[in-house]
C-alpha cells in the first residue's frame, strides 16, 4: 500500500496513467472510424474478384490459362524456396543479422502472397466454371 502512495504522489506516474487513457481513447476513436472504410475496401475487392470470375467462367481458354499461372506461380516459389536455402546454407557469415535476412528474402514473401491469392482466385473460379444462374419460376411469368 506504500508503493501505490509513494506512486500515486510522483508527477511520472499521473503523466503514464494519462498518456496511457489518452492512447486508449483515440485507438478506440480511430477503430470506430476506419472500421466502416475497411469494411468498404474488402466488399469491393470481393465484387471485383467476382465479376472478374463471372466474365471468365464460360471461356475455358481463360480457365485453363488461370490453371496453368496458379501452376507456374508454384514453381517460382518452390524454385525461389530451393535457391534461397542454398545461399542461406552456402553462407559463412553465421554472424547475419536477422533483418538483413528478410530483407533478402522479401522477393521469396511476395511470390508467396501472389501464388497463394492466385491459388484462391483458381479455386473460387473452378468451383463456379460452367454455373449458370437460374432464376424461380415465379420471376418469369
Amino acid at each position: 500500500m506504500e508503493e501505490y502512495l509513494q506512486n500515486a504522489s510522483q508527477l511520472s506516474f499521473w503523466l503514464t496513467v494519462f498518456t496511457t487513457a489518452t492512447f486508449g481513447i483515440f485507438l478506440k476513436w480511430f477503430f470506430s472510424r476506419i472500421k466502416n472504410s475497411f469494411l468498404n475496401v474488402i466488399k469491393r475487392i470481393k465484387i471485383k474478384e467476382i465479376k472478374k470470375i463471372k466474365g471468365i467462367r464460360f471461356n475455358y481458354s481463360a480457365v485453363t490459362y488461370q490453371i496453368v499461372k496458379t501452376h507456374s506461380l508454384m514453381l517460382l516459389f518452390s524454385g525461389l524456396c530451393i535457391f534461397y536455402l542454398y545461399i542461406l546454407g552456402s553462407s559463412k557469415s553465421e554472424s547475419a543479422n536477422m533483418i538483413v535476412v528478410l530483407i533478402k528474402t522479401l522477393p521469396l514473401y511476395i511470390v508467396e502472397i501472389w501464388y497463394l491469392n492466385q491459388m484462391s482466385f483458381t479455386k473460387k473460379l473452378m468451383a463456379s466454371v460452367g454455373k449458370v444462374r437460374i432464376t424461380s419460376y415465379s420471376r418469369r411469368t
